[in-house]
Order: C-alpha cells, then sequence, then structure tokens
C-alpha cells in the first residue's frame, strides 16, 4: 500500500511540476506578446494565469523536490 501511495504522491508532483513549466512558458509567451503591441492587455495575461491556478492550483504551488 506505502509504494502505492509513495508513487502516486511522486506521479502529481511530477504532473505539477509539468504544469508549473507551462505555466513560465506561458508567461513568458505573454510577456513578448505585450512588448510587441501596444494594444495587448495585460488583463488577458491575468485571465489566463487565473484559468491555470483555478483548473491545476496544484501547479502555481509545486516545488521542485
Amino acid at each position: 500500500m506505502y509504494m502505492l501511495e509513495a508513487q502516486t504522491s511522486w506521479t502529481a508532483a511530477w504532473i505539477a511540476g509539468c504544469l508549473e513549466k507551462r505555466r513560465l512558458s506561458l508567461t513568458l509567451i505573454l510577456h513578448s506578446r505585450q512588448e510587441h503591441d501596444e494594444d495587448w492587455s495585460s488583463e488577458y495575461a491575468d485571465e489566463t494565469l487565473a484559468s491555470i491556478e483555478r483548473f491545476a492550483p496544484e501547479a502555481m504551488t509545486a516545488s521542485d523536490s
């Protein structure tokens, strides 16, 4: 039973890490877009990151262990 719990915990941490990397990539893409388009609204970037926080909150607090 402990092995299954450990594997499940490791898998959850791995998924959270992947989501964190995607969040960082998305942040960089959106930031780059803002720099090149004066009409670009930072509200869109905020809404996108809020969606990630809502649907994958563990990704926002994931730590590499």
